[in-house]
């Protein structure tokens, strides 16, 4: 079952699944509800907006558990689209850089600074959901860690921390209040 709309010259999709095996049949149904909508947008002449999907329920076999852990281990998995865009996080040897892009993929803005707290303010402007904020939060403190450290931060990926001696930091983050705690040890 399916509902299309169009708003602003865009065709915008709901679909329900009553059951989706997200494993095996999950990549071929997104493909055919991204093909019928291909279709209705040539047919319409109208710009492809969102698609949403909707399941009943969906599940994974317990004969897919072990080709799943590759895809799992190791990714960030809880974050929902940003509806204002996303942010690249790297570090340099000048700093933290967090460049920030449009839902078109095009760069608006960066930003740098030596600690997350520096960053923490300019980057939430470009949020629209606490979740992504949680995220964003937890990715400038694991690059401000491996900053100070010379640690190779890749965003998405846990921070492979080297015990150095009276070089290593420990963090803590308070989501509530946005701050960041950093002591040597």
């Amino acid at each position: 079952m399916y509902q299309a709309i169009i708003q602003n010259n865009a065709l915008y999709m709901t679909f329900y699944f009553r059951s989706n095996d997200i494993y095996n049949a999950y990549p071929r149904s997104i493909y055919g509800v991204l093909k019928i909508q291909e279709e209705l947008c040539k047919r319409l002449n109208v710009e492809n907006g969102y698609v949403n999907t909707i399941a009943g329920s969906s599940h994974v076999y317990e004969r897919n558990f072990n080709d799943l852990k590759s895809f799992t281990e190791g990714n960030i998995l809880f974050c929902e689209e940003d509806e204002r865009g996303y942010f690249f996080i790297e570090t340099t040897e000048e700093g933290i850089h967090a460049s920030f892009y449009d839902k078109e993929g095009v760069e608006q803005r960066t930003f740098q600074a030596k600690s997350a707290e520096a960053l923490r303010d300019a980057v939430c402007f470009h949020t629209s959901n606490k979740e992504h904020a949680s995220y964003l939060g937890q990715e400038l403190t694991k690059a401000e860690i491996a900053y100070q450290n010379g640690l190779v931060y890749t965003q998405d990926k846990k921070l492979i921390l080297k015990k150095q001696r009276n070089i290593l930091k420990i963090f803590s983050f308070n989501f509530q209040y946005g701050m960041i705690n950093i002591e040597t040890r």
